[in-house]
């Protein structure tokens, strides 16, 4: 018989709060995946954009900042905005957010490690809302994406989840 165990799943759920704190970025973003600059070539092209549509013309454009709390634009105004606006991101280059496994390797750690920066990269979304090309990342400064919760629901979707309460409740198996 198999059981459900609460406290490991809550172990599991804070050592994953643990790591998100352990690898939290700078301002700057995560040096495997850093936060754009004016240096980037669309800087300007997005910034212009951005004023166009109503946004302030460094919108995700300074750094990891909570650029959504109190956006009306976003809808994070009131007094239970949704969990995203309180998050930071910044707009990422995604030529800058590759792995290197030669690097990684010549480093003497194993591909997809997170110790070393060219093992790891960083999540990070395509904009849909500007005809500028623009990449967007929580997880390069340190936050999940809980503005396009899309790629979290497909590896669900479809799935049948089963839980219970109390640690002794016996799972009787998928029907």
């Amino acid at each position: 018989m198999w059981r459900l165990q609460p406290r490991k799943a809550r172990l599991g759920f804070g050592m994953l709060l643990f790591l998100f704190e352990l690898f939290k970025a700078d301002a700057a973003g995560a040096v495997e995946c850093p936060c754009v600059t004016e240096a980037w070539s669309g800087f300007a092209a997005l910034s212009a954009e951005l004023t166009t549509k109503g946004y302030p013309a460094l919108y995700g454009l300074q750094g990891c900042r909570t650029y959504d709390l109190g956006n009306a634009l976003e809808n994070c105004t009131g007094a239970n905005p949704p969990a995203f606006c309180e998050a930071e991101f910044c707009y990422v280059d995604p030529a800058a957010c590759g792995t290197d496994r030669v690097e990684c390797e010549d480093a003497g750690h194993a591909y997809n490690d997170a110790v070393h920066p060219a093992c790891r990269s960083r999540n990070r979304q395509k904009s849909k809302l500007w005809a500028t090309e623009a990449w967007y990342s929580y997880a390069t400064c340190g936050y999940l994406d809980r503005y396009d919760t899309s790629p979290f629901l497909a590896m669900v979707q479809g799935k049948k989840l089963i839980a219970t309460t109390k640690h002794d409740l016996p799972y009787h198996g998928v029907s």
